[in-house]
């Protein structure tokens, strides 16, 4: 196993407290699902898992190379897009766009508003 997908695993792997929300925010949206920053698919395969029709974005290739043979061995149809989710010019529409865990702060954005 590679590097980068073992020390992904370890970093948010084990993390689930958000899933029940992502999988309340995936009934309400009834469409389809793009996760951004999908890394090896904690959120992506769950929601699938569930049925819900999922897309994977990650700028890392390696990490989707890991999510999509995980949605393989689970029998579970996943789309795997690896690109910078400020430019999803190709990317399709969808119902509902997830930014789970620390996505924000890996972008360069901050929670607080200017000024706090």
């Amino acid at each position: 196993m590679n590097d980068a997908v073992i020390w992904h695993d370890v970093e948010n792997g084990g993390y689930g407290a958000d899933l029940p929300l992502w999988r309340e925010l995936a009934r309400a949206a009834a469409g389809p699902i793009l996760d951004l920053g999908a890394g090896t698919g904690r959120v992506t395969l769950d929601l699938a898992a569930a049925g819900h029709d999922v897309t994977a974005l990650d700028t890392d290739p390696v990490l989707l190379v890991e999510l999509a043979g995980r949605a393989q061995a689970r029998g579970l149809d996943v789309r795997c897009i690896t690109g910078d989710a400020r430019a999803l010019d190709q990317a399709g529409r969808f119902s509902l766009v997830l930014a789970p865990m620390q996505f924000l702060q890996i972008m360069g954005a901050s929670r607080a508003a200017p000024g706090c």
